[in-house]
């Protein structure tokens, strides 16, 4: 089950950001804070386009994670932004209810602090 962390800030400007080719949604520079934040524990690969936002993968000892931002451009600061962790597992662990992504995930959690700690600063809510 993905995990997912919404939060509100103004640190981040949708206008600034590559134009999503797919979609216009707006993650791109959420995806490189989160680089520059959690670099020396985890290496997130170059933000990517889809359909619903822009995604970053990250090979752990646990699997292979997928992290997900996303924003509507429309609107105004602060921006709600929307982050999803997702757990790639075969269909064996999925029928079984082995290997699950669990909300204490070292990477989730740091995540959740990064997130946490820009919201605190911009005077923004966690949801």
């Amino acid at each position: 089950m993905p995990h997912l962390i919404t939060f509100e800030t103004d640190k981040f400007d949708p206008a600034s950001e590559p134009e999503n080719p797919i979609n216009p949604i707006a993650g791109e520079s959420v995806l490189r804070w989160l680089q520059q934040e959690l670099a020396g524990q985890y290496q997130l690969s170059s933000p990517e386009p889809e359909d619903w936002g822009w995604y970053s993968t990250i090979e752990t000892p646990d699997g292979l994670l997928m992290v997900g931002a996303s924003a509507d451009t429309d609107q105004t600061q602060p921006i709600e932004w929307a982050i999803q962790i997702h757990k790639h597992r075969g269909l064996l662990d999925k029928l079984l209810g082995r290997n699950p992504h669990r909300s204490d995930d070292p990477l989730t959690v740091a995540i959740q602090d990064a997130v946490k700690a820009i919201s605190q600063r911009s005077d923004s809510c966690l949801g």
